[in-house]
């Protein structure tokens, strides 16, 4: 997970306009993948960065990553591995 300053005009609202944000950010910055749920990723055109959260672990973003890292279940604890 990265941070990103929002690439279109408005905050997204919903999961269609997240999703559009999200590839808006890989036109801008290459990304190693763009995770959603399935539904989601069966309404928009396939791509080679977009998986599914149920199919994970078969794409080349997972098989990609990097190390884990382990986090308390607090928000700072999140926000500082972002």
């Amino acid at each position: 997970m990265c941070r990103f300053t929002l690439v279109k005009a408005t905050a997204p609202q919903d999961y269609e306009n997240w999703f559009d944000e999200a590839v808006s950010c890989h036109d801008k910055k290459a990304l190693n993948g763009i995770i959603t749920t399935a539904s989601v990723a069966e309404t928009f055109p396939k791509t080679h960065i977009v998986a599914s959260i149920e199919k994970i672990y078969g794409t080349n973003c997972w098989e990609k990553r990097g190390p884990s890292i382990r986090l308390h279940r607090t928000t700072n604890d999140y926000l500082h591995h972002l």
